[in-house]
């Protein structure tokens, strides 16, 4: 009986161990080196009807390890613009992170920007 019990204790630490894996990963997933910068297109919004522009993006990113700025750029303008807005935006994100570099990632108009601050 004692068999029974220690091959069934074994098997649900087993299985304990390999459900709180996925979990542990997820808490790092997305982790990166530099912060996240999500720049959004023409017409960037925070959200219509209830509905965020990055839908969600930004918080699953940030619980599976990532620090994530979203830049705030004109509505509308140049990509030169727009781009110096982004840079500036990046100025102080890099004084607060203490970090020379970031991982943009946009949407639409915003890979313009994203270029434009890239050199």
């Amino acid at each position: 009986m004692k068999k029974i019990y220690r091959a069934v204790l074994q098997m649900l630490l087993i299985c304990g161990l390999c459900f709180s894996l996925p979990v542990a990963q997820a808490a790092t997933y997305s982790k990166t080196k530099y912060p996240v910068v999500l720049v959004h297109g023409i017409f960037g919004f925070d959200s219509i009807v209830g509905v965020d522009y990055f839908y969600q993006i930004p918080d699953a990113l940030r619980e599976s390890g990532s620090k994530v700025y979203i830049a705030r750029v004109s509505q509308l303008g140049s990509s030169a613009a727009r781009g110096e807005q982004l840079l500036q935006q990046m100025k102080e994100w890099a004084a607060i992170d203490q970090v020379e570099k970031f991982n943009l990632i946009a949407h639409s108009q915003g890979g313009l920007d994203a270029r434009y601050v890239g050199g």
